[in-house]
């Protein structure tokens, strides 16, 4: 574990030279024209925030691209991904009770810290999330994504962001954003009328037609 959290600081250093900078913007641009990744990355700029998040928490660019959003300016962390983090860091995971009323994990740092975190529908309900779409269509997958990522801040196994749903976003099944189209103004355009001509000027002395 020790060597590859040095080479993981490693290559987090690397993207502050001229060359990793430049590499990481190519990838960033690259994969935007490529059309593969979530619709909701639209630049490369977007693109490049999200590599470097995951560099931070140690995955590449791709698993980054799918696990990571950005919402409102912030680099918000998927559970499946913090779990999947968590695990690699040698934490354990384990659950005790997971239906569409509560959620209850219990979690082992890898120092042997222990915490176990309960959500439950009740909870939801007074903080006024459960009413969302999402939490109506998938209401144990959205109570276990708030369990992790609450259980894992308060073990203090946090990666230093919230999980999309905690900031507001639409999620999926999987706690990932889910892409909503930009609202368009519905209202019919205004029809062209094309200027009237003005009449050509009558000469003196001549009758108008």
């Amino acid at each position: 574990y020790r060597m590859r959290q040095k080479d993981r600081e490693t290559v987090d250093l690397t993207i502050f030279t001229d060359n990793g900078f430049t590499t990481t913007l190519k990838i960033a641009e690259t994969l935007v024209k490529s059309g593969v990744l979530p619709r909701g990355i639209d630049n490369p700029f977007k693109a490049f925030a999200i590599i470097q998040k995951g560099r931070e928490i140690g995955v590449g660019p791709m698993r980054a691209l799918t696990g990571i959003a950005l919402i409102e300016g912030k680099p918000t962390v998927s559970p499946e991904l913090k779990l999947e983090q968590f695990r690699q860091r040698g934490g354990h995971v384990k659950w005790v009770k997971s239906d569409n009323s509560v959620a209850h994990v219990h979690l082992k740092a890898p120092n042997g810290d222990e915490h176990e975190e309960i959500v439950t529908m009740d909870d939801m309900k007074l903080a006024g999330v459960a009413n969302k779409d999402n939490w109506r269509k998938y209401p144990k997958s959205m109570l276990r994504a708030r369990c992790v990522g609450f259980g894992l801040r308060a073990l203090g196994e946090g990666d230093g962001s919230y999980t999309p749903d905690e900031l507001g976003a639409v999620t999926n099944e999987s706690g990932e954003v889910e892409y909503v189209p930009p609202k368009m103004d519905q209202a019919a355009p205004p029809e062209y009328t094309p200027p009237k001509e003005s009449a050509a000027p009558v000469p003196k002395g001549v009758q108008a037609a």
